[in-house]
């Protein structure tokens, strides 16, 4: 059982990763990862009982969102139009 936007919700452990593995996952750092949660990029996922060292909840995003944003990292660059 996980938290998104405060409700409980279902998911598999194979369907979330932690910042950290998203951030190696996708190429960047955690801050990063931060940074795509704070602008609605990825959802943050709770995990009741689940605590950092700070006691806060620990956060991990939904994997699906994880992968479709390195597909869009990797998507080739539309060609340009001819000039």
């Amino acid at each position: 059982m996980y938290i998104i936007d405060g409700q409980p919700t279902k998911l598999a452990d194979d369907d979330v990763m932690t910042i950290a593995e998203a951030g190696r996952y996708l190429g960047v750092t955690g801050q990063s990862i931060s940074y795509y949660i704070q602008t609605s990029t990825l959802t943050a996922v709770t995990k009741p009982g689940k605590q950092t060292a700070r006691r806060k909840p620990k956060r991990y995003v939904l994997r699906s969102e994880a992968e479709a944003l390195k597909l869009k990292f990797t998507l080739p660059a539309p060609p340009s139009a001819p000039r």
